[in-house]
């Protein structure tokens, strides 16, 4: 931080004794004394800044005029009663304690008085509230519009305008002063020691130049949100954080905001960024890994290091001690686990292991050292338990996983004659299921059997075989949808049976949110003439997958058409129109209220009000395919006001109509 303050009081020493043309637009010698910036709020409001070193300080104060000598401010003056009261204690006697030492630093040496003119400038520019209380700031109100300089005059011990003057820049009170930009690259790391913030600096503006910063935290507990401001000057090594946050909460999500504030005190748009805080100690690697090697299988052992409460662990492999290591639990271990099997090693092979501790976010922490391991050998045992689930278009097989590790399946099929059997699948799979689908209107009896490979592409003997009849069915064939859109707060979807699909009587709809694959059935029973469906009963704002099942007579689905996602935006729901109203006194009171029906998708509500001020009753909604209802008891007091709402189904509700008013 002493560096900081070292380039910021060089950066304010160059303002004050080097002609800067944007500060001194008239470049008088005068005006070349100190620093004067100015900043408007377009709204007739300026707010000044000056500063000057020791040197210059005026005996009585300051006089503010505008470039025509019309006097702002008479006397402006240190340590004003106003300006005082903005402060807390410890900047009350700050303030006090600089202007108490003006006249010993006037006399001092030059070093000394460098200190002092630092000092001094430091909790000027750190702080607005410090430099009005300083009489080095001032607000003027009600400016009329239009570009102009202002002057402000050191006075001497007799209010008289000594030959100390600063200029500003023109500055029109109309036109608003842009704020500060706000930090640049921010981002944040987790380390022991806090959470470390990193930026780059505002860019420089000697106009208006930012040496502050305001760092919020918030997170989920208020109480530990937190604000700070610090002082970092004009630049700092970037790869060191700009700012600690050494008390930050721990297993939680934080996000910091970071401002930039200029010398007026005005802060910028926020830079914000977030991270989940973990704690550190949970993502030491575990230690005293060993290992023990079985047929086909190595078993890793592990223990948990000191003083760590990791949410769980993370075994990782690889073919070399220095190689990429691929995850082998990619849905971790639980914290009490401290070994693993890894059953899928080649035999033959040597591999290397290590663990990673996992915080409670899921984030790993670094490996622990490796171990060396290699599984032992035997004959590769065919599949076992092979079972078949038949429907009329899919036979799904499912089979046991040999006691050895294998690189995957072949699955093979062959007619009732059994002579010739065809492999299904191209290529290996790994799964222990597998899905063979028919054309609609296969049938017969088949046979499957199963062979599992090892990584050296050995195979084993075929698996039991299993009989699979299939029943002469024919099912439609896939629907196709042709569009599809969410717009209006509602979802409209076009579909047709597709070609040659005879079999197809009656649409299904299904519907799912993106994250499921299995779907609901929203509507079944379309006719086969229907080419189109419209959902109300959607969120706007949420994205869902529709498919179209077209269905038999015999109720039998066909296969589902291609999934479509569409994201539902809200429609504006029209202000509704007025009623006419009906006083009817036969068989009995009532009244009856017509009224326009809404817009296709939209819904209905009545509402009555029965005295000047009170509240609007809801008679009826959810009203549609009607224009008219009636209102069986009418108000006691005679006089009742009628108005029209439209609402969607999820409950979304437009402007109301004009109240009409009944007198019975």
């Amino acid at each position: 931080m002493k560096k900081n303050y070292i380039l910021i009081f060089l950066f304010l020493l160059m303002l004050i004794t080097v002609s800067i043309p944007v500060l001194a637009p008239a470049a008088q010698k005068d005006s070349k004394k100190g620093v004067f910036l100015t900043a408007s709020d377009g709204k007739g409001n300026i707010t000044l800044f000056w500063f000057v070193s020791v040197e210059n300080w005026p005996q009585n104060g300051w006089r503010l005029t505008d470039d025509k000598g019309k006097i702002l401010a008479d006397h402006i003056i240190p340590l004003s009663t106003e300006n005082l009261s903005g402060l807390n204690q410890d900047q009350k006697d700050t303030v006090r304690g600089l202007m108490e030492g003006i006249a010993s630093a006037r006399t001092a040496d030059k070093i000394q008085r460098q200190q002092f003119n630092a000092f001094l400038a430091i909790n000027a520019f750190s702080s607005f509230s410090k430099a009005k209380a300083l009489g080095l700031a001032y607000q003027i109100n009600g400016i009329p519009a239009g570009s102009r300089h202002y002057k402000i005059l050191a006075l001497d011990k007799n209010r008289k305008a000594s030959d100390v003057m600063l200029i500003s820049k023109q500055t029109d009170s109309s036109k608003a002063t842009p704020l500060p930009p706000a930090p640049l690259k921010l981002s944040v790391k987790a380390e022991a020691t806090g959470a470390l913030l990193f930026w780059q600096p505002a860019p420089e503006n000697k106009e208006m130049p930012v040496l502050s910063y305001e760092i919020q935290r918030i997170s989920k507990n208020a109480n530990s949100s937190r604000t700070d401001q610090i002082m970092k000057g004009l630049s700092w090594n970037p790869e060191f954080p700009a700012y600690i946050d050494a008390g930050s909460p721990l297993e939680e999500t934080l996000t910091f905001q970071v401002f930039s504030i200029d010398v007026f005190g005005r802060k910028s748009r926020p830079a914000s960024v977030s991270l989940f805080m973990p704690d550190i100690r949970t993502l030491l690697p575990p230690e005293n890994l060993s290992f023990k090697e079985k047929h086909n299988q190595i078993t890793v052992f592990w223990d948990a290091a000191d003083n760590s409460i990791p949410s769980g662990f993370t075994v990782e492999r690889s073919a070399t001690v220095s190689g990429i290591y691929e995850s082998m639990t990619p849905k971790g271990l639980e914290s009490r686990v401290t070994a693993y099997t890894d059953k899928t090693s080649i035999p033959g092979i040597r591999y290397y292991y290590r663990v990673r501790s996992i915080g409670s976010d899921g984030t790993p922490g670094q490996p622990s050292v490796s171990v060396k391991a290699m599984a032992r050998t035997r004959n590769i045992p065919a599949p076992g338990n092979l079972k078949a689930t038949v429907n009329p278009i899919l036979v799904t097989l499912n089979w046991e996983k040999p006691d050895y590790p294998v690189a995957g399946f072949i699955v093979e099929k062959a007619d009732k004659t059994q002579k010739n059997w065809a492999r299904l699948n191209p290529d290996l799979i790994k799964p222990r299921t597998f899905k063979d689908r028919f054309a609609p209107g296969t049938y017969g009896t088949f046979y499957y059997r199963v062979v599992a490979v090892g990584f050296d592409d050995k195979k084993s003997k075929p698996s039991r075989q299993i009989e699979v009849i299939l029943k002469n069915i024919s099912v439609p064939k896939k629907p196709v949808i042709s569009s599809i859109s969410g717009k209006d707060g509602k979802v409209t979807l076009f579909f047709n049976p597709g070609k040659d699909n005879p079999n197809a009587k009656t649409f299904t709809i299904l519907r799912d949110l993106p994250e499921r694959k299995q779907g609901q059935a929203i509507k079944k029973g379309l006719s086969i003439k229907e080419k189109q469906y419209i959902d109300t009963d959607v969120v706007p704002g949420q994205a869902y997958w529709y498919a179209v099942v077209a269905v038999d007579e015999n109720n039998q689905p066909g296969d589902w058409s291609k999934k479509h996602l569409v994201r539902v935006f809200a429609g504006d729901i029209p202000k509704a129109q007025n009623p006419e109203l009906e006083l009817v006194k036969k068989p009995f009171a009532h009244v009856r209220i017509r009224f326009k029906t809404p817009p296709e998708t939209l819904l209905t509500a009545i509402q009555r009000q029965d005295t000047a001020d009170g509240p609007w009753m809801t008679l009826n909604k959810g009203l549609s395919g009607t224009d008219t209802v009636m209102d069986t008891h009418p108000a006691p007091s005679g006089i009742s006001r009628y108005r029209i709402v439209y609402h969607s189904a999820n409950g979304s509700q437009g402007r109301p109509s004009d109240p009409i008013e009944l007198k019975q």
